[in-house]
This record gives structure tokens, sequence and C-alpha cells, in this order.
């Protein structure tokens, strides 16, 4: 996942044999994206919206969420890790320089 010159996020998907070549997944971002598995075919990827909230973008098997909005105000990029099936983190510095933590979808 990365973003594009239009400060969208944009991702590549490896199903085993090929790519599926950029897809852009919409919304305007100001941070790098980071992403995590949820289990087999599914993802989450995550970054700072405008307003230096935190948007994660799920995806299920066969297509994404869109954005949604998680809330906070973060000075740093997220990061994202699994947690298991269907299970992520993601974590950022607050505007206190205090870690700010997310679990879900």
């Amino acid at each position: 996942a990365g973003l594009g010159t239009d400060n969208a996020l944009y991702v590549n998907r490896f199903n085993g044999s090929s790519w599926s070549g950029p897809q852009g997944l919409g919304g305007t971002y100001v941070s790098d994206p980071s992403c995590a598995s949820l289990g087999t075919n599914q993802a989450i990827c995550a970054g700072l919206g405008t307003n230096n909230s935190l948007y994660v973008n799920r995806f299920n098997g066969s297509s994404w969420s869109g954005p949604q909005g998680l809330g906070g105000t973060y000075v740093s990029n997220p990061s994202c890790a699994s947690l298991g099936t269907n299970q992520a983190i993601c974590a950022g510095l607050g505007t206190n320089n205090a870690l700010f933590v997310n679990t879900g979808p």
C-alpha cells in the first residue's frame, strides 16, 4: 500500500500467482499507510486523514470497506500488526506524545 500523487490510498494485491495492479481506495491521507493481515485473503490498512485522525480500510476477501474514521489526533504515522484471525492493532503517537492504540476491526 502507498499514497498516490492525489494522496489517496492505493493497494496492489498478490493472489499467489499475479499482482492485481494499483487499485485506488480513495480518501485523502497525510501519513504513510500501514497494513496488516486479518487472516486468509483479508487485510486492514490505516493512515492519517487531513485532520490527523486515524482512518482504516478493511479488505474482506472481495471488497474494501472504504475509509472509516476511528478518531484521535496523531503526530506520527500509524503502525498496524495482526493479532490473529480477524483482529489487528494500530498505534501511533498522540499530540501529547503518548501512545494511542486501536484494536479491531
